[in-house]
């Protein structure tokens, strides 16, 4: 049985590798995550992205009801937590934490309540990655997936400082 479990676990980091490359165009802006969030880097066919637009119509109410609005394959699964409970790929796809790793301008929030509490007006760019890997530098992968929020905020102070060099 032990040689078993090996097998399964080369596949299994085989299989998030494949979905690294899976779609990656270039390379990512340096700096990034802490740099500019909306540098251009193309989030790979692996992404899924809602835009300034589609977040714009979700004027008031958090990012979660316009990822839940433009994304069904994201499940929002009633927990006995204060904080949503997410599945990309199924419920419990992998053994222990089920949830995905949910960043803000590069920075890894510590549970999923920033969905709720964030208002979808204020975030310029969403990326979900249902693979939990992405080609941009600093986010670790998570085989429950990423959502990675990039805060109109850091966006427009990014287009400033590239505006003035």
């Amino acid at each position: 049985m032990a040689g078993r479990g090996r097998v399964l676990g080369t596949v299994l980091v085989a299989g998030l590798a494949a979905c690294g490359g899976n779609g990656a165009l270039g390379a990512a802006p340096a700096g990034s995550p802490a740099g500019s969030p909306m540098a251009s880097v193309s989030a790979g066919a692996n992404a899924r992205v809602l835009v300034r637009s589609q977040l714009d119509v979700e004027q008031g109410r958090p990012v979660l009801d316009a990822i839940h609005a433009y994304l069904p394959q994201v499940s929002i699964v009633q927990g006995s937590t204060r904080c949503p409970s997410l599945a990309m790929r199924g419920p419990n796809v992998f053994p222990g934490v089920a949830e995905p790793t949910v960043y803000l301008d590069g920075v890894p929030a510590g549970d999923t309540c920033l969905l709720e509490d964030l208002p979808a007006d204020q975030v310029a760019r969403v990326e979900v990655y249902p693979s939990g890997v992405t080609t941009r530098p600093g986010y670790r992968p998570n085989a429950n997936g990423l959502i990675l929020l990039f805060s109109r905020r850091a966006s427009e102070r990014a287009e400033r400082e590239s505006l003035e060099r």
